[in-house]
């Protein structure tokens, strides 16, 4: 999420970089906006962040 909503990369850009494949890239993205949509706690969404 990183680096696609603060960095600005596209999913192809970050699949290439990671050494994935887009669709991966494209599913966990998505996972994340259901994890954050699903209320999440901040703290537990800084704590994901600060990993990475």
């Amino acid at each position: 999420m990183i680096m696609y909503y603060t960095k600005g990369m596209t999913m192809q850009e970050i699949a290439d970089a990671e050494g994935v494949s887009k669709s991966t890239v494209s599913r966990t993205i998505g996972l994340a906006r259901k994890r954050i949509s699903c209320g999440m706690k901040p703290a537990m969404l800084k704590s994901a962040l600060k990993g990475r």
